[in-house]
């Protein structure tokens, strides 16, 4: 996986921010082949349940905003399925074929410290990335 841990504490971080509580977001695309190089970073932010397309479109451009905030302009890809969609999609098979989680966020007792609505905390995994479908309740490092 070729994020920098800058990167993926960004991602932690904008996760919290940005996405309701029991969201899985995942790496797929060229950053999970440790072989190749340079590539836009691709997300695939899986919430606990369907959205609509408005909803889909404001919570991609929330997470989106934070990110350019906290990693600069970049190419970063944002798809938005629910955890129950079925991969009918191509696009959305293919990634969660390649899935590296990333983050799960949590419902938390307190408020973020940016004092924003959405109360959750995130966890990221650093040592061993787990692949394929996102789970809730699976180990990782605290945020």
């Amino acid at each position: 996986m070729r994020l920098t841990v800058h990167e993926q504490h960004a991602i932690a971080q904008a996760a919290a921010e940005a996405l309701p509580p029991g969201t899985c977001v995942s790496l797929f695309g060229s950053r999970t082949d440790d072989l190749r190089r340079g590539g836009d970073i691709d997300l695939l932010v899986e919430p606990p349940a369907p959205l609509g397309a408005t909803a889909q479109v404001q919570l991609r451009t929330r997470l989106a905003a934070r990110l350019y905030r906290l990693l600069g302009e970049r190419r970063i890809d944002i798809l938005v399925a629910a955890a129950s969609e079925p991969g009918d999609r191509l696009v959305l098979a293919e990634a969660r074929r390649q899935a590296i989680q990333l983050v799960t966020t949590l419902a938390a007792a307190l408020p973020l410290r940016t004092g924003l609505a959405a109360h959750c905390t995130a966890r990221i995994w650093f040592s061993e990335p787990r692949r394929g479908r996102c789970r809730a309740g699976s180990g990782g490092l605290g945020m």
